[in-house]
């Protein structure tokens, strides 16, 4: 099974220099029909002009996945954490008992653009932890490269849940294939460009913003089929 939703069905928010799009009810965006994905609850992709910043909240018994696709991000939070993230680092914090936390743009030219993926845990009540991990194009260049897993000694941050994101950027005509075992499901977003997605239910083509749910298939192909450039995308395996 697969259902595609396209860029214009995301749910757009705009508030002043800060514009996001939401892949699921999230906030104020309520549809009972798109509320999650398996162990997906949240994709949201934000841009955060010069000098804004995100509310400070406070969330527990989440996993918070942050992807830099263009700029600088600012992260901190009130168990003393901070750090800067540029173009191609992947954050995750298991928010565990709980943390209050946000996120800005110092800049005060280049906006920030940046994914933010909420996933739920396989335990409950942890001790909030962080983990970094920063990747070159070059890696995540014609192949499936893996830049936050669950799975132990897999390279990328550390995920507490059985699952694993993948990023990759495709040249026009580049292939990468995906197994996916019984019982598991694939996110798959497409950050830039265009890809064509075969299934074993058919072909389908996706552009800049649209997403493939992908359930019960057990073989992925996706090929890079940008008129110029390559296409950056991300896909999540997960139960």
């Amino acid at each position: 099974m697969i259902k595609v939703m396209t860029s214009a069905e995301r749910h757009t928010v705009h508030n002043g220099g800060i514009h996001g799009e939401f892949s699921f009810s999230f906030g104020e965006y309520e549809d009972p029909h798109n509320e999650f994905f398996g162990s997906l609850l949240a994709h949201n992709e934000y841009v955060l002009e010069p000098k804004q910043r995100m509310e400070r909240s406070y969330h527990h018994d989440l996993i918070m996945v942050y992807f830099v696709l263009d700029g600088t991000l600012s992260y901190e939070d009130d168990t003393g954490e901070r750090i800067e993230l540029g173009p191609g680092s992947v954050y995750v914090v298991n928010t565990g008992t709980g943390v209050a936390h946000t996120q800005k743009n110092e800049d005060e030219t280049r906006s920030v653009r940046y994914l933010q993926l909420w996933l739920l845990p396989e335990e409950l009540g942890q001790e909030p932890t962080h983990h970094y991990a920063e990747f070159s194009r070059e890696q995540r260049l014609n192949q499936l490269f893996p830049v936050a897993s669950g799975v132990k000694g897999e390279s990328g941050a550390t995920l507490q849940l059985d699952a694993r994101l993948y990023s990759t950027i495709l040249e026009t005509g580049g292939r990468v294939s995906h197994s996916v075992a019984e019982g598991r499901r694939v996110h798959l977003y497409v950050v830039n460009g265009n890809v064509e997605v075969t299934t074993d239910e058919g072909v389908y083509q996706l552009s800049s913003g649209d997403t493939a749910r992908i359930h019960q298939c057990k073989e992925i192909q996706v090929k890079g089929i940008a008129a110029e450039g390559a296409s950056e995308w991300i896909a999540i395996d997960l139960p």
